[in-house]
């Protein structure tokens, strides 16, 4: 199949890299740019875990600190990759959502210290609030902003605005932001009636609702919060 993915860099290519792989055409057109504050550090710091959201918030902290005896507690399995190749030594990961998350974290114990929370501007979900309820002190730090683009990029604009729409099948979707900001620009453009040439490939419910302004010839939602299960599904299709 030939698939456009939407997600930011690093993780566009290496989406794109594993869509390859299994022989599907990959193109990258990012919605979103990951920018990183540089100026935020940690050294003040001495927290008993890392609370990781996103791969963006691990990479934040291991550009600027060079610790990697602290447990990390990652979202999910491609954070938990991420800090793996960081070189952390104790990496947990939960099932993909804040909940599971919130879960894993509460197997520790509020008395031994503090949990550093790497974020982006924009946090979803209530991961601080719900492990304060547990008696947690929870530090967030804000180190990176996902910029979203002002308009549609000339390049997918091309596809959906032309005869072109019909040589892809589908495009793919890793965050509920990504599709939300999707659906403004499509509509911006006058273009959402082109969406329905195309399948949605989704990470979760919550992205497929992000989409659901939009008439797809298809929506499919992976049963995991990972892109292996993304992947499978893509391949069942």
């Amino acid at each position: 199949m030939r698939l456009i993915i939407t997600r930011p860099e690093p993780d566009a290519s290496r989406t794109a890299e594993a869509l390859r792989a299994l022989a599907h055409e990959a193109l990258i057109v990012p919605l979103l740019t990951i920018i990183y504050d540089d100026k935020v550090t940690y050294a003040d710091l001495k927290p008993q875990a890392l609370l990781i959201t996103s791969a963006n918030g691990l990479r934040a902290f291991a550009n600027n600190d060079p610790r990697r005896d602290i447990p990390v507690f990652c979202v999910g399995s491609a954070s938990a990759a991420e800090a793996k190749v960081h070189g952390f030594s104790c990496v947990r990961a939960a099932e993909g959502d804040v909940a599971s998350l919130t879960a894993l974290v509460a197997t520790l114990n509020p008395q031994e210290g503090l949990l550093l929370h790497i974020a982006g501007t924009v946090v979803s979900g209530k991961l601080a609030e719900s492990l304060s309820d547990l008696g947690f002190q929870v530090v967030r730090r804000v180190a990176y902003q996902a910029k979203a683009v002002s308009a549609l990029p000339p390049l997918l604009s091309d596809i959906l605005s032309s005869q072109k729409v019909q040589d892809w099948d589908g495009i793919v979707f890793f965050s509920a932001r990504t599709a939300a900001h999707f659906v403004d620009l499509v509509q911006s453009a006058g273009l959402g009636t082109s969406c329905h040439r195309l399948r949605a490939y989704c990470l979760s419910k919550p992205v497929e609702k992000a989409l659901a302004p939009l008439h797809f010839r298809a929506t499919y939602v992976a049963e995991e919060h990972t892109q292996d299960s993304l992947l499978a599904c893509l391949e069942r299709d």
